[in-house]
């Protein structure tokens, strides 16, 4: 393992590949897929590299001003984006190395949801950025770091919903498949395709349970404690993350560099919410 060192950012570069053996179980375009998604994540490091550093030199000229901006802010969530889109990609390839088959769904599953986080922002904040626009830059930058559950919040602000994330993200995929070729894809369609097996996959229905279960000759079940990835499971958490590594790279540089051009200093305090930014007084959390 090589380390290496930048300004404010401490880091390993592991030598991050699916083993040999997982390898020669599959067929030819899911060993390709490999190989991209390897790349994919030596990619989102250079990327944690680079907007760390970035984000350092913008935090420099707001030192004990008491203030902070949209630069800020936005660069060092696309630091911490790439560290988590890189950990969880990590995870995903201990796992299937170890043949860990139950587990690989649900990291898959927060890899997306943590890749659906770039495309919203590039969808909702690169206009307001390039507007001027503030007071919605930074209420928008406050909710997404509120998390996403039903309980998630500050007093009467509402959290950015999973649902909302996704969109963005569709829109993203659909976009990357038709300039691709791959023709105009419905967004719902691409959340069934992409989100919709992760998400079965991770509660304990059938769809999540049954991985272990076959049909012998004698039409009897067979159950295996630990299953082995194989190219009808493995498949479709593949196809996400290679989508999601892809399409969330994009968006966050974009909106990395709409940052550095519009730095934003904000005002103290809360940003001006709006009625929609809020919980019902009766049904905010601890109400």
């Amino acid at each position: 393992m090589t380390k290496a060192i930048a300004a404010g950012c401490a880091y390993a570069t592991p030598m991050v590949s699916f083993r040999d053996e997982l390898r020669a179980r599959l067929p030819d375009h899911q060993r390709f897929f490999l190989d991209q998604i390897e790349t994919k994540i030596d990619e989102w490091i250079s990327r944690h590299v680079q907007y760390a550093g970035l984000a350092r030199e913008a935090a420099k000229k707001l030192v004990n001003t008491g203030h902070s901006s949209a630069e800020v802010l936005i660069l060092s969530q696309a630091a911490n984006l790439a560290a988590s889109t890189v950990g969880l990609s990590e995870a995903f390839s201990d796992l299937s190395n170890a043949d860990r088959v139950h587990a690989g769904s649900p990291v898959v599953r927060g890899l997306h949801e943590t890749c659906c986080v770039p495309c919203y922002m590039a969808r909702e904040m690169i206009p307001r950025l390039r507007k001027g626009r503030v007071n919605d830059v930074q209420r928008t930058l406050y909710r997404l770091g509120l998390g996403t559950g039903p309980g998630a919040g500050y007093g009467r602000v509402r959290p950015i919903g999973v649902e909302s994330l996704n969109k963005s993200a569709n829109a993203w995929i659909r976009d990357y498949v038709a300039a691709h070729d791959g023709g105009q894809v419905a967004a719902q369609l691409i959340d069934k395709m992409v989100y919709g097996p992760l998400s079965d996959r991770t509660h304990p229905n059938f769809g999540a349970t049954h991985i272990g279960m076959t049909i012998g000759d004698d039409a009897l079940p067979v159950f295996t404690l630990r299953p082995l990835y194989d190219e009808g499971n493995i498949d479709e958490l593949l196809s996400a993350m290679f989508l999601m590594l892809t399409v969330a790279a994009e968006a966050l540089d974009e909106v990395v560099d709409a940052a550095t051009k519009h730095p934003m200093e904000f005002p103290p305090g809360e940003p001006q919410w709006r009625d929609d930014d809020l919980w019902p007084s009766e049904t905010a959390p601890g109400a």
